[in-house]
């Protein structure tokens, strides 16, 4: 079981099935406590900036900056700070990978709406947590955790350790967690072909069923064919908007920077990790 802490959906002390969930606050110092551990004990922490687009006006909706903790190659932790046009900070979300790289837990918290949701492995499987808005119970279940099954940012390395299939063209089904639904539900992945000479390798997400594919939309990730790293999202967003509806977006990831050199040479100095990155190319 992975050793993450976890803040309280509620606001309240859940039950002991839950009392998981009332820890996470701790893990919002995650970057603190990196910025001052010598090396992150042979790790690195990089940061990586996405804009959020309104696909049709191309008006910025928000940004979200991550912070990632990576060692020997692989990422363990990744805080996502999520502001708004105005640089307030609307959202936080914590990642944890180290129990399961595709299935991590994860915790996201909206404070302008109140929406909340996170998943945390446990022996028994996976526990699960949803509230849509400020004034509403949220809801919970113990999930079992089917074969290939993906949370989450989970995606990114379900990309990665499928890339040559995906590339040649298979279509893989797994089960994708749908907090909202408490429950996982099929989605197909697979390459395709975008006309426009658009650069990269283009993939969409479709949910596996006939009857809900008609009113779930699909999502399209772009990445780096030379990297394979995500360079650019279009669909639903996990940002919700007051009346408790996912936005669509379109998000334009830049470049990760490594923070570690930065953060070793302050020698405690408080040098603050984030960047003004500006923005990239408006969709």
């Amino acid at each position: 079981m992975t050793a993450v802490n976890w803040v309280c959906i509620t606001g309240r002390e859940e039950t002991p099935r839950f009392d998981a969930v009332r820890r996470l606050a701790q893990i919002a110092s995650l970057s603190a406590m990196l910025a001052v551990a010598p090396a992150f004990a042979g790790g690195e922490l990089r940061e990586r900036v996405g804009h959020a687009y309104h696909p049709g006006s191309g008006t910025l909706v928000y940004t979200e900056h991550h912070q990632e903790w990576w060692m020997e190659g692989r990422i363990l932790r990744d805080t996502v700070t999520y502001r708004d046009p105005q640089d307030n900070v609307i959202a936080e979300k914590h990642v944890d990978f180290r129990g399961n790289e595709r299935a991590p837990e994860f915790l996201l918290r909206n404070v302008l709406t109140g929406h909340a949701e996170g998943a945390r492995l446990a022996p028994a499987g996976l526990e699960v947590s949803f509230r849509e808005r400020h004034g509403m119970p949220p809801k919970q279940e113990l999930l079992t955790v089917p074969d290939g099954a993906i949370v989450d940012a989970g995606f990114d390395r379900f990309i990665e350790s499928n890339w040559e299939a995906l590339v040649r063209g298979d279509t893989l089904v797994r089960p994708f967690l749908v907090p909202s639904r408490l429950q996982f539900m099929d989605f197909r992945i697979r390459r395709v072909e975008v006309q426009g000479g658009r650069e990269g390798v283009v993939f969409r997400l479709s949910i596996d069923s006939l009857l809900l594919g008609l009113v779930a939309p699909d999502i399209t990730v772009v990445y780096d064919t030379s990297t394979r790293t995500l360079v650019e999202y279009v669909g639903v967003s996990n940002m919700r908007d007051t009346e408790g509806n996912n936005q669509d977006v379109k998000i334009r990831f830049g470049d990760r920077r490594n923070l570690t050199a930065a953060l070793e040479g302050s020698a405690g100095a408080g040098v603050s990790s984030r960047s003004d990155t500006g923005n990239p190319s408006r969709p």
